[in-house]
């Protein structure tokens, strides 16, 4: 049997379970269903994050910067990385130095790291706050489901 923790806020409404992951998944279900039945995505989202997923594997931190231990396409490495500073430092607020330079010791190569922030903004995941150098950012509900999808996809390709 394996043993889940799970804890997820959403707007006013807040869900915590521990257990075996089929309980867990199963009283994540009645809770989307009676916070947003018309959040469906909200639930597929969230729905593969009930699985634990040995991260370790994925991350290596070093002080304040997470980076990659496989390769990923730029823009999910980005919010892979964001992922990480959450799930590790329980970092929430990111600049974008720590972001280039957790690219950078991952092996991926950019410029700029702000264009593709800035297209996850537009796309819902990852909210922006502050303006030039003073950015931070953020992972919203749907990037974070996102992030952990794409990371349970490459604890697989690890494993």
């Amino acid at each position: 049997m394996v043993s889940s923790k799970l804890r997820i806020k959403y707007g006013e409404h807040e869900f915590e379970a521990r257990g075996a992951s089929d309980v867990v998944q199963e009283q994540l279900k009645v809770f989307l269903r009676l916070i947003a039945p018309q959040h469906a995505d909200l639930a597929a989202a969230t729905h593969t994050s009930a699985k634990p997923v040995p991260l370790e594997k994925l991350f290596r931190i070093r002080g304040r910067i997470m980076s990659l231990t496989v390769p990923a396409h730029s823009d999910d490495a980005v919010l892979l990385l964001l992922f990480a500073q959450k799930q590790y430092r329980k970092n929430d607020k990111v600049t974008g130095g720590q972001i280039m330079s957790g690219l950078r010791i991952s092996g991926v190569r950019l410029p700029r790291v702000d264009h593709i922030l800035k297209k996850h903004g537009a796309n819902g995941n990852v909210t922006i706050s502050g303006s030039g150098r003073s950015c931070t950012y953020r992972l919203t509900d749907a990037g974070l489901g996102r992030a952990q999808g794409l990371a349970q996809n490459l604890v697989r390709l690890v494993q």
